[in-house]
């Protein structure tokens, strides 16, 4: 362990983190669920919210609620992760890391640099996550080979990013003068739903997997 840093166990924020992306994957089931239903129930002929059958308007009004308590969940799963990600980052130096090559600071902050964000967050977990393991004698962010599981979470992260600006990209004329959600809102809805599950699963893979790296990795820098 290196002199005059010391090592804070990050057992109680990952803790925190998983049970919040377990409720997310639970609202995410609800969420396609919500989807499914007000696909079963959508009529392209109806012409206005006032002569929508009552089986629509219940599916519709479900779908909207379930959608912004997924948004509400995910963002505190979100910040749960980011605080959690902060400090894994921040012991690297405990264990031995010299050369981590990424900062605390970032590690936060990359998450709100527009376009940067497309990438930027992926890079920092892949680079702590190689620079916790614990066969790493040089300790460097990128002295070892990353993980699939890694690329996997970004590229299911990005996929319900790209669903969620696809449900106001498919709103369209149709549900603007009907007051309803069009089919193709609909579709987006359940992409997001699904995408949402699969996120937050991945996302708990990672903390878990990380959270081992760092744990054994203590263990063996206590000895040293």
């Amino acid at each position: 362990m290196a002199q005059g840093v010391t090592y804070r166990s990050s057992a109680r924020l990952a803790h925190t983190a998983v049970w919040l992306f377990r409720a997310v994957a639970a609202v995410g089931v609800l969420y396609a669920a919500a989807s499914l239903w007000c696909l079963g129930e959508s009529d392209p002929l109806i012409a206005s919210i006032a002569s929508a059958p009552r089986g629509l308007l219940l599916s519709t009004a479900a779908l909207s609620l379930t959608a912004l308590l997924a948004v509400a969940v995910r963002l505190c799963a979100l910040i749960a992760f980011v605080a959690w990600l902060y400090r894994v980052t921040k012991n690297l130096p405990a264990l031995g890391v010299s050369d981590p090559d990424v900062t605390p600071g970032w590690a936060i902050g990359c998450w709100f640099v527009p376009v940067v964000n497309i990438i930027a967050p992926c890079i920092v977990v892949l680079r702590v996550w190689r620079a916790s393991d614990p066969g790493a004698t040089a300790g460097r962010a990128g002295g070892a080979q990353g993980s699939p599981l890694v690329f996997a979470w970004w590229g299911a992260f990005m996929v319900l990013t790209a669903a969620g600006l696809a449900v106001w990209l498919a709103r369209g004329e149709g549900g603007r003068a009907t007051g309803l959600l069009t089919q193709g809102q609909v579709w987006a809805y359940l992409c997001s739903g699904i995408a949402t599950i699969v996120v937050a699963l991945l996302t708990v893979g990672v903390i878990r997997e990380i959270e081992r790296r760092q744990t054994e990795k203590s263990q063996l820098q206590a000895f040293t």
